[in-house]
């Protein structure tokens, strides 16, 4: 009977208790696997090592973790049955990533440390790391551990990426840009690099640069959907509509299932005014990625700008079914709730969201906005001046606890106090919520 010990690893000061010291896929790292397997071609090897791969994940999208434990078991004796530590490395980081985009946090931290165990010098599996505090949102952690791979593998690209995206979700744009800057200079071949530098100009705003980057990246690599993608999307924000959906469009052709592309295409089908093709475009694309929360919200979106309440409404609920967590789901159902009057149910909607995003300005905002049509002006303004502190930029939340505090009656100087600080927002204001669309 094998014995369970619990080995402490620690992460970004969480410590996770997991069984890795004695279990059965540690002896098999440790001690080798079975007999060595003969001439079997490394296409046959690869095609049943993603065959297992995705068989776990579909075990962990059923909740069956002990069918989990033994393909992973299966997987680790193959790969050492038939290649060697450092191939078993790559298809643990292989793992690790799909594993993230569930996000199986626990389980992913126990796969980092069965890949430590292969004691391989490897700059994958170092910054394996930092890939998990990445998509945990410890974000400064995880800059830390890109920084310490980059250290130890000076020449290497992938760290070098990993730090700069993280410097760009941190909101540190300029130095994200430098980053990937350095990057392209070192690396000019290097496709998520290029990629990388063209997505930070387009969040800066600097979209002629970003539309330059994106199609020298095309050039580099002319059947790459991510630049395709980013460059229609960049034609979107500048307001050339009828280019970004031919470019949309074109990248559908060669990417059939490029989901980011249809939901672009339906975007800007909606931002035409083309309703009824948009909402064609999104239900067409449930159809191949009925789980996608961004297209489901989409659609609602759509249905709510031609009128369709009441199937807004009902698409929304059951978006919601589908993604409980999603802030965009409960604060476009309850401005549905709000245009069909149905005002209290809307409140209760807000006031559901804030306890569960207490840090979204739309969440907020918008709840304020109902308690002062609702007449409770008592509460209203303790609700925007509440707004005004969390989200100093937010020229509605201001607007709206100037307007209020000139119905009660506040006086000249108060209502003057929280105008005048909007009037000097105005010219450095953008609004950059889309509700239902990619950042």
């Amino acid at each position: 009977m094998l014995r369970t010990k619990k080995n402490r690893l620690v992460i970004e000061n969480d410590e996770f208790s997991i069984p890795v010291a004695d279990d059965a896929i540690t002896e098999l790292i440790l001690n080798g696997g079975g007999k060595r397997r003969k001439n079997i071609p490394a296409s046959v090897a690869l095609a049943k090592v993603d065959s297992q791969i995705n068989s776990i994940m579909e075990l962990i999208d059923k909740g069956n973790m002990r069918r989990v434990e033994l393909y992973l078991r299966d997987l680790v004796r193959f790969n050492l049955e038939t290649g060697n530590k450092s191939y078993l490395g790559m298809t643990i980081c292989q793992l690790i990533k799909r594993v993230l985009e569930r996000d199986a946090f626990l389980f992913a931290a126990r796969l980092l440390e069965y890949s430590l165990l292969l004691n391989l010098d490897d700059p994958v599996i170092f910054t394996a790391k930092a890939e998990v505090l990445k998509a945990r949102g410890k974000l400064p952690e995880a800059l830390t551990a890109y920084e310490e791979a980059i250290e130890r593998y000076c020449d290497d690209v992938i760290p070098r990426n990993g730090r700069a995206d993280v410097m760009n979700r941190m909101g540190r744009h300029a130095e994200a840009l430098a980053a990937y800057e350095d990057t392209v200079a070192q690396f000019p071949g290097n496709l998520f690099a290029r990629n990388g530098r063209a997505g930070v100009l387009k969040k800066m705003g600097r979209f002629v640069a970003a539309l330059a980057a994106y199609n020298e990246t095309i050039t580099w690599f002319p059947d790459d959907a991510v630049a395709r993608t980013g460059r229609a999307g960049v034609l979107k924000e500048m307001g050339r509509l009828a280019e970004a959906l031919a470019a949309y469009n074109e990248t559908i052709t060669c990417f059939p299932d490029d989901l980011v592309a249809r939901n672009g295409r339906a975007e800007v089908l909606k931002e035409m005014g083309r309703l009824a093709e948009s909402l064609a475009a999104y239900e067409e694309t449930i159809k191949r990625f009925g789980e996608n929360v961004v297209v489901r919200t989409g659609r609602a979106e759509v249905l709510k700008k031609m009128g369709m309440l009441p199937e807004a409404l009902a698409a929304y609920e059951e978006t919601i079914k589908r993604f409980g967590e999603s802030v965009f789901v409960r604060t476009g159902r309850a401005e549905v709730m709000k245009e069909m009057g149905m005002l209290h149910e809307a409140l209760a909607a807000y006031d559901e969201t804030v306890a569960l995003f207490p840090d979204d300005q739309v969440a907020r905002t918008g709840r304020a906005i109902l308690l002062r049509e609702l007449g409770l002006l008592s509460e209203s303004p303790l609700a925007c001046n509440g707004m005004i502190t969390l989200f100093s930029d937010d020229v509605t939340a201001r607007d709206d606890s100037a307007g209020q505090r000139e119905e009660m009656g506040a006086g000249v100087e108060p209502f003057r106090n929280a105008f005048v600080p909007l009037i000097l927002m105005i010219p450095n204001y953008s609004n950059t919520t889309v509700i239902g669309g990619f950042p």
